[in-house]
């Protein structure tokens, strides 16, 4: 992580949409060292793939936790103040299982 420190973090944060190349090299046109994708793994690859021709280029992915709990049978949120949000509990551990170890 000691790119960061030198080289700055410069980034973009966006849906990981097709096309990837395109997208990608309009990315380092404009200075971009880094992406934040908003995808699954697989919708990812193609951007990971086009990351790795670019030297500077660093790739993130933010995970998708909003997944409705009530619907998928998980455990709600319960925030401190009682409410309930519609979000899986960080504490269940089949949300993990199920929506990020597949």
């Amino acid at each position: 992580m000691a790119w960061i420190e030198r080289d700055r973090l410069r980034t973009a944060y966006f849906y990981a949409r097709p096309p990837a190349p395109e997208k990608t090299q309009q990315l380092v046109d404009v200075g971009i060292n880094s992406m934040i994708l908003k995808a699954t793994p697989e919708a990812a690859m193609p951007y990971l793939r086009e990351a790795k021709k670019h030297e500077n280029m660093h790739v993130f992915l933010a995970l998708n936790f909003s997944v409705d709990a009530e619907k998928e049978g998980l455990r709600q949120a319960v925030l401190a103040d009682g409410r309930v949000e519609r979000y899986a509990c960080p504490l269940e551990e089949r949300f993990w299982r199920d929506h990020l170890q597949a």
